[in-house]
Parts: C-alpha cells; sequence; structure tokens
C-alpha cells in the first residue's frame, strides 16, 4: 500500500467511523423525540388552519377569523409544509378548509437553498422528527458538508419540544411585531433581487417546492379537505418590478391545478401598512388584511 492509499483509508475512517456511531445515536435521539414531543392536536372548534411561510405568519391574526389557527413560519417551505400537514390533519378530523401561503416567491428557486442548500441546517432541523425515514436520510446527505450545525440543531429542537412539551406554536403562529415601519424602495430592490435574480439573471423555479405544492393538492383531497392559496398584499413597486415570467407561472399552476385561490395582494395599503421589503405586511397591515379575509372567508 503506497502512501496515497494509506492517506485516503485513514480519511475515510475518519468520516466514516464517526458516522456510524453517530447515525444510531442520532436515530435513538430522534425515537426519543417522537414517542415525547406533545402531538399535532389542536382545539376541536378549530376548522381552518393557514400554512405557509413568514407572509403567511406576519400577515393573518388568527385572533381575528373565528375558529382558525396560523401555524405558518418564517422560511417554510411547501416541502416542510407538507409533512407538517400530513401531521396535523391525521389528528385533527375537525379541519375542514387550508389556506395556504402561495405567491411569486414561492415558485424561485432560492428557496431550494432553505430545503436542502446553504441554509438548510439553520431552517431543516426543527423538521426532522416529523420527517419520514427516507426524507430524513435525504436531509443528512443534504447537509453532508455541514452535519455538525445540523445535527446540533435537531438535538436542540428535540431536547425543546421534549422538555417543554411544546410543538404549537414553536413550529409556527401569528407574529407580527413590525411597528412604525414603511416600504422603502432600496429595501425593496434587495429583496427582489434575492428572491427573483442571480448575478443579474432571473431565477429558475423551484421544481421541489412546486412539486410539494401538488402534494398538499393531493394530500387535502385525500382527506376531504378544502385547499384555497392565500397570496398576501404586496406593495405595489415590489409588484410591479417581479418578472414576468414569474407572473405567468404562477397563473399557469393556478389554472392547471385548478386550485381555489383568494387574491389580496392588490389589496389598498398605505406605505405604513408594509415592512421596508414591502414584500410582508406589518402589523398594522396585518390587521387590515385580517379583517379583509374575515369578510371573504365568512
Amino acid at each position: 500500500m503506497n502512501a496515497m492509499e494509506q492517506f485516503v483509508r485513514k480519511i475515510l475512517i475518519y468520516i466514516i467511523v464517526p458516522l456510524l456511531l453517530m447515525l444510531p445515536a442520532l436515530f435513538g435521539f430522534d425515537y426519543l423525540v417522537k414517542k415525547n414531543a406533545p402531538s399535532f392536536k389542536i382545539p376541536p372548534d378549530i376548522s381552518k388552519v393557514f400554512i405557509g411561510d413568514s407572509h403567511i405568519q406576519c400577515a393573518i391574526n388568527d385572533s381575528i377569523v373565528p375558529h382558525s389557527i396560523n401555524i405558518a413560519i418564517s422560511a417554510e417551505s411547501f416541502y416542510f409544509s407538507y409533512y407538517k400537514l400530513e401531521r396535523l390533519l391525521d389528528v385533527n378530523p375537525s379541519v375542514k378548509h387550508v389556506y395556504l401561503g402561495f405567491s411569486y416567491h414561492s415558485l424561485s428557486n432560492y428557496y431550494d437553498e432553505l430545503i436542502g442548500g446553504d441554509f438548510s441546517s439553520e431552517i431543516a432541523p426543527k423538521y426532522f422528527s416529523i420527517l419520514p425515514l427516507e426524507e430524513q436520510f435525504r436531509m443528512l446527505y443534504w447537509n453532508r458538508n455541514s452535519i455538525a450545525p445540523f445535527v446540533k440543531g435537531i438535538i436542540t429542537h428535540g431536547i425543546y419540544q421534549i422538555w417543554f412539551k411544546q410543538y404549537f406554536p414553536y413550529i409556527g403562529g401569528f407574529s407580527d411585531y413590525f411597528k412604525d415601519t414603511s416600504a422603502d424602495q432600496l429595501s425593496m430592490d434587495k429583496r427582489l433581487n434575492f428572491q427573483f435574480y442571480n448575478e443579474g439573471k432571473v431565477n429558475d423555479f423551484s421544481e421541489l417546492n412546486i412539486s410539494y405544492l401538488r402534494q398538499i393538492i393531493k394530500l387535502c383531497t385525500s382527506k376531504n379537505v378544502h385547499l384555497t392559496v392565500l397570496k398576501t398584499p404586496l406593495h405595489r413597486y415590489y409588484l410591479n418590478k417581479i418578472p414576468l415570467s414569474y407572473k405567468n407561472k404562477l397563473g399557469e399552476i393556478l389554472k392547471s391545478e385548478k386550485i381555489d385561490a383568494i387574491d389580496l395582494e392588490h389589496l389598498k395599503l398605505s406605505d405604513e401598512c408594509f415592512i421596508p421589503d414591502g414584500d410582508h405586511v406589518s402589523f398594522l397591515g396585518a390587521r387590515k388584511t385580517s379583517i379583509q379575509l374575515k369578510k371573504i372567508i365568512q
């Protein structure tokens, strides 16, 4: 065995042995989380569920909409929403209507970074225990280059769930502390560039996120639960700057999948009803949005 072969062998041993030791411990811990963490049971008078990312989390005050609960959380992709919703519907037959946040940014491949890319280790650990085994292995593979912070996150979130006996609102709920804010053009330009562009070129669509949107549609159909996608308000400057290809794609999906939609993106709101990025409403905007939504769905 030459020096190079010896070096490669040592490297493989250095990588594989800790991994083989880690996996049984990790999945043993995951078993404890599943066994001891609280269930997805919600109050029996809840018939409406709002789910999605920060746009729903900031915009829908479920205390204004009767018999509803907001379980949205920042940066949640359809991939994670699907598995969360699957667990929720399994144990809550009272849920008859799901409102899913869906807008142009939902189609962008920047979301792939939040699912299995550079930002996955910051987002995915709290969902690890609700993923099926094959998806857990998929997550470990996606995060192989940042395995230490990823596993640390899984353990931290798992301990929280067991110790505090909380699942809701830990992974979701109405939250909007933006007061005395206003839409700002520079901030909106930065937001648009982050969501829709890469080095000046329009981003590709996220096939993974679109695929899980269709999975959510199938899930709701199988559970006899009505699904409506919800487009929250957007500042007129931000909305006008969204690439045309994204506007066309969203329209095509709504038409081809025959999804019911509530479109509040054109709701007339002042600049003070938005935070600087123009993509999220402020606390004031959330109140006005929720009141308008209540009128629509009553």
